[in-house]
């Protein structure tokens, strides 16, 4: 099986999320929204050019 070895979290349009980011290379994006302390959704999406501010070390 494989596992994921680097995910980054980011803010997705106020929300927390996060971006897959093997060998330092985005790949996809997981929004993830909360309502009153619960998780109600986790949404998985291919990686797209501007869809979030990445940090530094993936935006090369």
């Amino acid at each position: 099986m494989d596992r994921i070895a680097a995910a980054v979290p980011v803010l997705v349009e106020g929300h927390p999320g996060a971006v897959i980011a093997p060998g330092g290379h985005p790949f996809a994006l997981i929004r993830i929204r909360v309502h009153d302390g619960l998780v109600t959704s986790i949404d998985i999406a291919p990686y797209q050019r501007g869809t979030v501010s990445l940090p530094a070390a993936l935006s090369a």
